[in-house]
């Protein structure tokens, strides 16, 4: 009779299920979604996070570390975060998935401005329990 032609298969993803449930790191309390939470009833309130970066923080953390955004030299400074705000509002930033600035990998003083807004800007009730990609910074279309 043999074995079942599905059976290797179920095999494989039980196998790969398995570290999962036993790593509590691995537990995402939400759906993942690139971006703002897009297609998730939170994408408002995601947005109103990357707004006030961008009209707040964000060019103040530029001229502290003397970047200016152009066509020349200078055309994007960004940075995508894997974030979770847990259900108490604590957030954690799981990975820092790529940072850029002016073409070349973040320094890591831009990479802490941009961690501790993340680390403290007041999140609202509405994102307790998710985890997100979230893009702060921006770039030009030259």
């Amino acid at each position: 009779m043999g074995i079942p032609r599905h059976l290797p298969l179920l095999l494989l993803i039980l196998a790969c299920r398995a570290p999962l449930a036993a790593d509590p790191a691995g537990i995402i309390e939400a759906p993942y979604q690139p971006d703002y939470a897009k297609g998730m009833p939170e994408r408002q309130l995601w947005r109103e996070v990357r707004e006030k970066f961008l009209r707040s923080e964000y060019p103040r953390i530029l001229k502290r570390q003397n970047l200016r955004l152009n066509c020349g030299t200078c055309t994007t400074i960004y940075a995508d975060f894997e974030l979770s705000i847990s259900l108490t509002g604590e957030p954690t930033i799981r990975n820092l998935v790529v940072a850029k600035a002016c073409g070349r990998p973040m320094g890591k003083m831009l990479r802490a401005d941009f961690s501790r807004y993340l680390e403290n800007y007041p999140y609202k009730p509405g994102l307790y329990g998710t985890t997100v990609r979230l893009r702060l910074g921006t770039g030009l279309k030259c």
